[in-house]
């Protein structure tokens, strides 16, 4: 019997089966072995039988439901009194298969039962029992699993088993597999190896012994697992190493390519097979190939140009038959930009027979005659901030042209609050616009210098710019009558200090609550029934277009600081 130096070994399930075999083996190798089982008189009477097959071993009993904290916490006091607080294997090998149902008729007490032993229990086992492994030498964590739980061969359908859907076992070994590879990662510092392995379909009274390994096979197959190096965090099969399954599939991968190889065209030299696919790095080569020729071109055609002569010979040239006809001259900006330059100058995009080329210079004459500055595209707020810091702007600049609302008359306003919905709203924004610059203005010089005082400030007069165009259109009451109505309820919200009604009454302005949020209010092309089930207070005005949602935008804001000036109790504000 070959020596293990008294290492100790805990197998959980150990009183039949794949555990009782795997107990004897450890035991004729000379190893300390713990059955651990529930069943006290089982677990006897297998202790009777290992000592019997194997006298001169020492093996011990432990009770263990590994169910039951309780008692996992008495095995683990008991092992470790016994052995000096150390143990160097623990094989969780206990497991239940209590029933085959179907994912869709599976109630959740049988599903509960089976996690409970297959993965609940045997995470409570390793964690009681880990300070002991901490102590011994090997320190090797193996749990018996299955390739039933391995999603990759669950849905391989050359899988042997790929018919075989049974919920609660397949799910539980899953688990389990994703413990083994969490665990070793946490462990890994310490020189702990993890593993899950794979026994093989094996006979034994869990399947009704319908298995095609004998329980000593798959013993041997855990005692290598455990006893030689195979790294940590690996699903190991009966050949110890990584699952043959998947050694399988490598194997049919090379085979194709092999037959790939073996069918594909020689060359007429004989050299080398030609090939029937590029690879990236090929094609890439290749683009930038096509990219240099077709610079190439570029650089002839604008050479061709800057030698040509203006005179008559030049124009006879152009009667002849082999002339270039595409060799007008590159235009000096991109067709995008010059058409989006043109856009912005208010001017026409393109002229009748105008190529790119005449446009292009067109552009270039209207910017040395006509210059201006483009600023599409350009942060708005990064400008008002800009504007903010120079001198001029402080002065006048952003403000002066924010003056409408200021400029009229304050008491003559009020009168008019009450007299319509568009004079109410107007008077409205309009106070809580002089408010809140007011409040900016009464900061202390340091404050409005410093960086967030300026944002504050910055923000103030993107509001009121962004809200500019909603009071025009109160003004000359010409606002959309949803429109009205959706801001004329914030209004009163506010106004009652109801912020959070106030918000939701934004929010069906804003988004709407239709399962049609982009404006449509016609279900198809012919007028029916369902054409009066779209309203439009359901549409979400703030997709409609950019000013639009601009100055809802600045509504909201000004709802903020409505709610920061005129607080109400916590229970009725935002956030």
């Amino acid at each position: 019997m070959s020596t293990s130096n008294n290492q100790i070994v805990l197998v959980t399930g150990a009183n039949k089966g794949i555990g009782l075999a795997t107990v004897k083996l450890f035991a004729s190798k000379g190893y300390v072995t713990y059955i651990g089982a529930r069943n006290e008189a089982e677990g006897a009477k297998a202790l009777e039988e290992v000592k019997k097959e194997v006298p001169q071993s020492t093996v011990r009993f432990v009770r263990l439901d590994i169910t039951s904290t309780e008692s996992i916490k008495s095995a683990v006091e008991a092992v470790s009194k016994e052995t000096g607080g150390k143990l160097d294997y623990l094989i969780n090998n206990a497991g239940v298969f209590n029933t085959n149902k179907k994912p869709s008729e599976f109630d959740s007490e049988a599903i509960r039962k089976c996690f409970d032993v297959n993965f609940f229990g045997t995470v409570e086992v390793t964690q009681l029992f880990l300070p002991l492994l901490k102590n011994g030498g090997c320190k090797v964590i193996l749990n018996v699993s299955s390739d039933l739980g391995s999603l990759q061969l669950q849905n391989y359908t050359n899988y042997r088993f790929y018919g075989f859907n049974v919920f609660a076992y397949n799910t539980s070994k899953t688990a389990l597999n994703g413990f083994t590879v969490g665990l070793s990662k946490e462990l890994s510092g310490e020189g702990f190896r993890v593993n899950s392995v794979n026994p093989g379909f094996v006979n034994t009274t869990m399947n009704g012994n319908a298995g095609e390994l004998a329980p000593e096979a798959a013993a041997n197959t855990l005692f290598n697992a455990a006893v030689k190096e195979h790294g940590t965090g690996r699903f190991l099969g009966d050949n110890y190493t990584t699952y043959p399954c998947f050694n399988k599939l490598k194997q049919q991968l090379s085979a194709q390519k092999r037959g790939l190889e073996s069918t594909s065209e020689i060359n007429p030299t004989n050299e080398q097979p030609v090939k029937k696919f590029k690879t990236r790095g090929e094609i890439e080569k290749e683009k930038k190939e096509n990219e240099r020729l077709k610079q190439l071109e570029i650089d002839r055609l604008k050479s061709q140009q800057s030698t040509k002569v203006p005179d008559s010979t030049n124009v006879e040239s152009n009667n002849e038959p082999n002339k270039d006809v595409n060799s007008e001259p590159v235009p000096f900006l991109p067709k995008h930009i010059v058409i989006q330059r043109l856009r912005l100058r208010g001017q026409p995009i393109t002229y009748f027979g105008e190529t790119d080329y005449t446009r292009a210079e067109r552009l270039r004459l209207l910017e040395e005659n006509e210059p201006i500055e483009y600023t599409q595209g350009d942060n708005e707020f990064q400008n008002i901030l800009k504007q903010i810091d120079s001198d001029a702007s402080n002065k006048g600049g952003v403000k002066d042209t924010l003056e409408n609302t200021d400029s009229e008359n304050r008491e003559q306003l009020e009168k008019e609050s009450h007299l319509s919905k568009e004079g109410n709203i107007y008077y409205f924004l309009a106070k809580l616009m002089w408010e809140w610059e007011e409040t900016l203005e009464e900061r202390s010089s340091e404050e409005k210098k410093s960086l967030q005082g300026r944002m504050l400030k910055a923000n103030m007069l993107q509001c009121r710019s962004h809200i500019q165009p909603l009071m025009n259109s109160l003004k000359s009451k010409t606002l959309a009558l949803d429109i009205l109505t959706h801001i004329h309820r914030i209004i009163e919200f506010c106004q009652q200090r109801e912020y959070l009604k106030a918000n939701d009454q934004y929010l069906q302005m804003a988004i709407g609550n239709s399962p049609w949020p982009m404006g449509v209010t016609m279900v198809g092309i012919h007028e029916r029934s369902s054409r009066e089930k779209i309203h439009s207070n359901q549409v979400a005005h703030v997709l409609n277009d950019e000013t639009q949602r601009k100055y809802i935008q600045a509504v909201k804001r000004l709802m903020t600081f409505c709610q920061s000036r005129y607080p109400n109790n916590p229970s009725k504000n935002i956030g």
